[in-house]
């Protein structure tokens, strides 16, 4: 069952990106969706992808751009469900969230935490 917020189809397998609050978190985000091509020719998927409040607007703009030519890839700045877009997620790539990287991978998830080095 898809979360609740989510408009359309949630499809699968899913892949869910977030940068926590998004302060930093263009380059990896930005570093997704320019992938998605790539993953499409291996397989269909639909990637979420979540800025967080904290992005620059420039930033979130840009991705909004680069999102609107790919339709398997849904951004939002912010969702109060990320929880239940990571637990019904095929794959994560995210800013490292230490407890629930080791949550996800214990039930079966796939993760790619991204280092982050910054306070």
């Amino acid at each position: 069952m898809a979360p609740p917020d989510i408009e359309g189809p949630y499809w699968s397998p899913s892949i869910v990106a977030s940068a926590g609050g998004g302060r930093h978190g263009y380059p990896l985000l930005s570093a997704v969706i320019a992938a998605s091509p790539l993953i499409m020719q291996r397989f269909a998927h639909h990637i979420y992808v979540f800025a967080g409040p904290f992005m620059p607007e420039d930033d979130f703009l840009q991705l909004q751009q680069v999102a609107a030519e790919k339709p398997n890839v849904t951004l939002r700045r912010y969702t109060s469900r990320l929880l239940d877009y990571l637990n019904q997620a095929d794959f994560v790539d995210q800013f490292g969230w230490l407890q629930y990287d080791d949550e996800f991978v214990e039930y079966g998830g796939a993760i790619a935490p991204a280092p982050f080095t910054e306070p």
